[in-house]
């Protein structure tokens, strides 16, 4: 089983067990919400519909007390079988009859091609279908699914709910080449709180988890942080960095992204306040954006905002609920945002990563190994049976010194003395 499935299953897992792990349930209480989920079909990441049943969510939530979110995921095991690839005729008449009846299971469509003559030739495997439709329905949800109406909302109480989105900032003239600025915010929906934001020349996934990361370790942890459908926004490695940390990422209706209004709501105050008055020819590089930038919400987060009430800025309204404020060490923080890879390790234990080399150790020669690391690889480590060990790139002058056990022959007793050099 491939890790990036067994990855896809828990956080499948973890989204159906976490109202229960935070105990915030869109239910009257847990049990309501156990007969509701126990209730319902749901698309799991194989592709297939099938039900979740109450002792099965009871198992995930024991699972995940007890090891965290590796306890989600299924053992491993080696794939089975193989499956061929979908030709176009295969891909069409899957998709006409999905939109003829959108509830139709893979399972189904998979049985009725067969029995209508579609496949020709051998038949794909069912797996090959199931990993279509899961894709096709993803991409085209806004389409298999009805509209529903937008209504404004606010949560209780602080780090119940983030909103995270970004916007498009000015050009900045470095060096004769103008380029523009990409302003990452997070805004805090009970209290108006800026809690996180970074500028950036690239909208990507990891200035996301950088801007994620400082406003965890400096306002603690929320209980959802809720996005659009942005590339970096539905990254993997986000809802990883939230199972690790005990957060949920939900996101926006597809084409919807409008149902983020305070986020969007702040953007526009600041453009029309501060940006637009903003001479960017007096800057002279990110840092300086940046810090007039900071300035700016600095002044944001301590003035009196209406839509609080009683003559509170978002500040004081969030310093009102310390209780609600979950804080982690940055040692456990840093490692929740640790991306991952496996690799090979050459018969000199070592390993090619970001084309540098890395030492392993010679017990891992031959072996594929894990690698967790910080996206400015600042740190790399190796996963082992005990947990991490940091590596190092390799220091072929050092090397040079290690003394190493060489085997010598002895005539008289055979080749089983050792020596070294």
């Amino acid at each position: 089983m491939k890790e990036s499935y067994r990855e896809d299953l828990a956080l499948f897992r973890y989204d159906k067990i976490q109202p229960m792990i935070s105990g915030d349930f869109p239910d009257h209480n847990q049990e309501a919400y156990l007969a509701r989920v126990a209730g319902e079909q749901y698309l799991f990441p194989d592709g297939q519909m099938r039900p979740i049943q109450r002792g099965t969510l009871k198992m995930w939530l024991h699972h995940y007390r007890k090891e965290g979110f590796q306890g989600l995921k299924p053992k491993s095991r080696a794939d089975r079988g193989s499956f061929t690839s979908l030709n176009l005729d295969h891909m069409q008449e899957i998709q006409r009859l999905i939109q003829e009846n959108p509830r139709r299971t893979a399972a189904g469509i998979h049985k009725k091609l067969t029995q209508t003559g579609v496949y020709r030739e051998k038949a794909p495997s069912l797996t090959s279908v199931q990993r279509f439709i899961a894709g096709y329905r993803k991409e085209h949800a806004h389409l298999l699914t009805p509209i529903e109406d937008m209504k404004a909302f606010e949560m209780p109480h602080i780090n119940d709910l983030w909103q995270i989105d970004t916007t498009h900032g000015p050009y900045l003239t470095l060096d004769g080449r103008k380029r523009k600025v990409y302003i990452i915010a997070i805004i805090d929906d009970a209290s108006r709180l800026l809690v996180g934001y970074g500028t950036y020349f690239e909208d990507n996934a990891l200035n996301v988890q950088d801007t994620l990361r400082r406003a965890i370790l400096t306002y603690g942890l929320p209980n959802y942080l809720y996005a659009d459908n942005g590339a970096p926004y539905i990254d993997k490695q986000l809802k990883l960095i939230g199972a690790r940390l005990g957060f949920a990422v939900r996101h926006t209706k597809p084409y919807r992204g409008n149902q983020k209004g305070k986020i969007e709501r702040w953007f526009g105050v600041m453009k029309q306040q501060w940006m637009h008055e903003l001479d960017s020819e007096t800057l002279s590089s990110l840092e300086d954006f940046q810090a007039a930038f900071s300035a700016y919400v600095v002044d944001r987060n301590t003035q009196v905002n209406r839509s609080l009430g009683k003559q509170q800025t978002p500040l004081n309204r969030f310093m009102s609920e310390p209780e609600y404020i979950r804080k982690r060490s940055v040692a456990e923080v840093d490692q929740a945002f640790l991306h991952q890879e496996t690799r090979q390790v050459a018969k000199d234990g070592t390993i090619s990563f970001k084309q540098v080399q890395y030492e392993t150790g010679q017990s891992t020669i031959g072996q594929r190994v894990m690698i967790h690391y910080m996206p400015d690889l600042s740190h790399v480590y190796l996963v082992t049976a005990h947990g991490l060990t940091e590596i190092h790139p390799v220091n072929k002058v050092e090397n040079r010194l290690i003394r190493r056990q060489q085997v010598r022959l002895n005539p008289e007793r055979g080749a089983d003395e050792s020596w070294t050099i």
